[in-house]
């Protein structure tokens, strides 16, 4: 068994999924997309730590793909949600959705070292994004 199949979840994570998920129809989200749904779904600022590492994870572990300053999920991912998301209306639901997706992908083996994602966002993308 390697360290991905243990793969925890933490709220930040699922949020950011979820966040990115609600982005890529409409071509990605940036890091203040992310930040300000997570602020209007879980009423919280995500910290630097949790955005950078949570992108990190998503991305290394080929959910979220990063590219020109926006953020989309991976297709796969992207079809799955929007199948089972479809007239899902209330945010609690989708997280629940989205949580789901993630754990499958975990039991079944399909979270995948994608390599590196040490550049997925820098800190002063983070710190830009919360001043405006």
């Amino acid at each position: 068994m390697n360290e991905r199949d243990d793969a925890q979840f933490d709220t930040s994570d699922i949020l950011i999924l979820l966040a990115v998920l609600e982005g890529t129809y409409s071509g990605g989200t940036d890091v203040r997309g992310i930040i300000s749904f997570v602020d209007y779904a879980d009423h919280n600022v995500l910290s630097e730590d949790e955005l950078v590492g949570g992108l990190r994870r998503l991305a290394g572990w080929g959910l979220v793909i990063a590219g020109d300053g926006l953020f989309r999920a991976s297709l796969r991912v992207a079809r799955e949600y929007r199948r089972r998301a479809e007239g899902v209306k209330t945010n609690s639901g989708k997280l629940d959705i989205v949580k789901a997706i993630m754990e499958e992908y975990r039991d079944h083996g399909a979270l995948a070292d994608h390599g590196s994602s040490d550049e997925v966002v820098s800190s002063g993308e983070y710190h830009h994004a919360l001043k405006d």
